[in-house]
């Protein structure tokens, strides 16, 4: 964090000389003090100390790291207490890759003003750079309790926590953020997609439901909950979910797929037949991969209850209504195989490696028409 100082404090002599009167108070008793009776004027060095502080400032806007701690160095000279003169010196220091020097005046500049957060962030900093884990994320925790609201220390603690490999420390710490947070929703959605991510899906679920509980005038795309329960095994929160999705787009084919497929988990049989006899004759074109994919998983359906039969007549069906493709033969083909039809499992195999099918799936397909032991032409 910078104090961005330089451009508004280039003032006339007398506006120069009263603030570095103020800063003076900081640091230096007043000379009229009872308790420094003989003490010297601390004007003149404090006002030589901010010049060079200023100046200082102005080079390293500019990226001169050398000017700058020349210029802070001799400030520091002119003022040794000032913690803000030790707060630039070791972010230049650190800046210019002089680590020890940065950390001799950084921890001067904490033992003269522990409050100050920007000197525990460069600190943290430099602990950070040198792998130094344990003492970076002491220095981030510091930078927090003095500065709650500041969410890259709370970002900067997250990713130690990462490179220390304590994952659960690190999520513990943008449970925090989102605390503090003046958005906490975007928080927990960030929270929720890494638990997520992690597969971690209690958890994920966990943070979507907070979301959509504490912010319920934010919609939440459930799709996220619905992967989350269906990783999870929970068929039936996965489909209450998706039916809440589909009724915002009732006429999406991914998405009324995609239940049907959840339908056809948890043995809604009759129900997934019906949603996917729907999808198929809304479509226009028999070959659109969705047609394709609905043809296939309501003979799957079929064949999830063992009706092989009906689901060979559903194959059958698609084929007499256009959509040939070798998804569909190799389908009919298999379920031919484990019911020992040979010679039909063959002729499907044929049929469907003249649909020109990928490389791979070709391969796949060679492999299952020679187990079948019949020989002839391939297409």
């Amino acid at each position: 964090m910078r104090v961005a100082l330089a451009p508004a404090f280039r003032p006339m002599a007398s506006t120069l000389l009263a603030l570095a009167t103020l800063w003076a108070c900081e640091t230096t008793p007043h000379p009229d003090s009872p308790d420094t009776p003989d003490a010297p004027t601390p004007y003149a060095s404090q006002a030589q100390a901010w010049a060079h502080y200023s100046a200082g400032f102005d080079a390293e806007l500019a990226g001169d790291w050398t000017g700058a701690i020349a210029h802070f160095e001799q400030a520091r000279q002119a003022d040794p207490e000032s913690p803000r003169i030790l707060t630039r010196l070791g972010h230049c220091y650190l800046q210019a890759r002089q680590p020890d020097a940065a950390l001799a005046v950084l921890t001067q500049s904490i033992q003269r003003r522990p409050e100050d957060p920007e000197a525990h962030r460069l600190l943290a900093r430099l602990h950070a750079d040198a792998l130094r884990w344990t003492d970076a994320a002491a220095r981030y925790r510091s930078v927090i309790g003095l500065e709650p609201k500041l969410e890259s220390a709370y970002r900067s603690l997250f990713e130690v926590y990462q490179l220390m490999n304590r994952p659960e420390e690190a999520m513990d710490v943008l449970v925090e953020l989102a605390r503090n947070s003046a958005d906490p929703r975007a928080i927990h959605i960030e929270i929720a997609e890494l638990y997520a991510s992690q597969k971690n899906y209690e958890k994920a679920i966990l943070h979507y439901l907070l979301i959509r509980s504490t912010f319920p005038e934010y919609q939440l795309n459930n799709w996220r909950l619905v992967i989350c329960y269906e990783q999870l095994g929970r068929i039936p929160e996965a489909i209450g979910e998706m039916e809440k999705l589909l009724q915002s787009d009732p006429d999406n084919p991914g998405w009324r797929y995609k239940l049907a497929a959840l339908q056809v988990a948890g043995r809604e049989h009759e129900k997934a037949e019906r949603l996917l006899q729907t999808l198929i004759a809304d479509a226009t074109d028999p070959l659109s991969p969705h047609v394709i994919d609905a043809f296939l998983l309501r003979a799957d359906n079929h064949l999830s209850d063992n009706w092989p039969l009906s689901a060979l007549k559903v194959l059958h069906e698609a084929v007499e209504g256009g959509t040939h493709h070798y998804r569909i033969h190799e389908k009919m083909a298999d379920i031919h195989a484990t019911l020992d039809n040979r010679p039909e499992a063959a002729k499907q195999y044929k049929a469907a490696l003249t649909l020109s099918p990928p490389t791979n799936a070709a391969s796949v397909i060679r492999q299952k028409l020679e187990r079948t032991g019949t020989k002839g032409e391939e297409g």
